[in-house]
């Protein structure tokens, strides 16, 4: 809302609403301390394509640190009966940890409520479900801060006018839609 700077630069204040103070304070550690950007992904679907895309962004989660000064974390993993929330990310036992401790309750506003809960930022949701009935969450994915991966382009190939509203969301909310 406001930012204010000394004549010397020393001092920077901020006025932000209470809702980003977390988000604000993140943003600024990463700025001024050089702390790796994080990224916050919910992969939907688990199966050959999701586990290994999952098992591909943990086991390089160092190196993608290191290179691109980048933190993939992949704070949800949700298949069609469960969920595994983890606001500090999954690790290599997401397996074990998934039959373990997922919850049953894996719709799309659990997870957009866990998000801002846990004031996670720079938000993606990639799509390994290849169900055209999962589309229909992208709508409210965008309107609550999430970019769009999908592993196939179903969304495209709905309805002219379904594919004329997330096309204007996209626009409206300023995120992307990457597919295939």
């Amino acid at each position: 809302l406001l930012i204010n700077n000394t004549l010397t630069g020393n001092n920077i204040s901020l006025v932000v609403e209470k809702q980003a103070v977390k988000k604000a304070v993140n943003l600024i550690h990463s700025q001024i301390f050089g702390v790796a950007k994080n990224i916050n992904i919910a992969i939907f679907g688990k199966g050959t394509v999701g586990g290994s895309l999952i098992d591909q962004i943990v086991k390089s989660h160092a190196q993608i640190v290191k290179r691109k000064e980048t933190n993939l974390n992949i704070f949800a993993i949700v298949d069609s009966k469960q969920v595994l929330l983890n606001k500090n990310g999954v690790n290599t036992q997401w397996r074990t940890d998934f039959e373990n401790q997922a919850s049953t309750q894996n719709d799309v506003n659990s997870i957009i409520d866990y998000a801002q809960l846990h004031h996670l930022e720079n938000l993606i949701a990639i799509d390994n479900t290849a169900s055209s009935e999962f589309t229909e969450n992208y709508i409210p994915l965008i309107e609550n801060g999430f970019d769009i991966v999908s592993s196939n382009k179903i969304a495209n190939t709905n309805s002219y006018a379904d594919y004329k509203l997330l096309r204007s969301k996209l626009k409206d909310y300023k995120k992307q839609y990457l597919y295939e």
